[in-house]
């Protein structure tokens, strides 16, 4: 594993413990933020891959937009959750897509957030209906990252075509881009990491983080 990625999954890791108002942050956003993805294949590519993310009539911005702005969309319940250092703040939603249950995570870690609460964290999985997580309003829609970055359903010769040789381990693959460091002495890393099973991606989580 090259430096950019260990550092990544380091830096993402404020615990398993986070807990406040008895909710507890579970699915691939939990696998992700305590370290486990660290058990998938990484690749660093050249550039970011998921500045963006579209989920129906929303167009998240990683770093930019205020997780707030999602609360008043959609609704829902917006949860807290810290460790007495680490922290997160989210919205959990369950869509219907044909059938289908999909669960939607927008994450804000108390570490890259900010004051703002901006997102930090896209996750989107095909699982089993949760009583933690709400049914939206206004038209929210399964996430679709940026292209090339395949979204769920897609498959492993997607991702082949956009990056290459994939190599997944434990059905887990991450790509990784660390940024130049901005004004202020921050240096930006984005990823996006997928679950596969068997072919199909069943999972898939885009998180930016920015650390000096």
């Amino acid at each position: 594993m090259k430096l950019a990625a260990a550092s990544l999954l380091v830096l993402m890791t404020p615990g398993t413990a986070l807990a406040d108002d008895g909710a507890r942050l579970t699915g691939i956003p939990a696998a992700l933020l305590s370290g486990a993805a660290a058990e998938g294949t990484q690749h660093e590519i050249p550039n970011p891959p998921a500045p963006t993310i579209a989920a129906g009539p929303a167009t998240i911005i990683l770093g930019q937009t205020p997780l707030g702005d999602l609360h008043d969309a959609f609704g829902g319940t917006l949860h807290h959750a810290t460790d007495g250092v680490a922290s997160a703040d989210w919205l959990c939603y369950q869509l219907d897509n044909g059938g289908e249950t999909q669960l939607v995570w927008f994450v804000s870690d108390g570490q890259s957030g900010g004051d703002s609460k901006v997102v930090t964290l896209v996750a989107a999985a095909a699982a089993q209906p949760s009583p933690v997580c709400d049914a939206p309003a206004n038209g929210l829609a399964s996430p679709k990252p940026a292209k090339p970055m395949p979204g769920l359903g897609g498959s492993l010769a997607d991702l082949e075509k956009a990056y290459g040789p994939v190599s997944p381990r434990d059905g887990m693959v991450a790509y990784i881009n660390e940024g130049a460091a901005m004004k202020g002495g921050l240096t930006t890393f984005q990823s996006i990491n997928y679950l596969l099973s068997g072919d199909v991606i069943t999972a898939f989580g885009a998180s930016q983080i920015s650390v000096r």
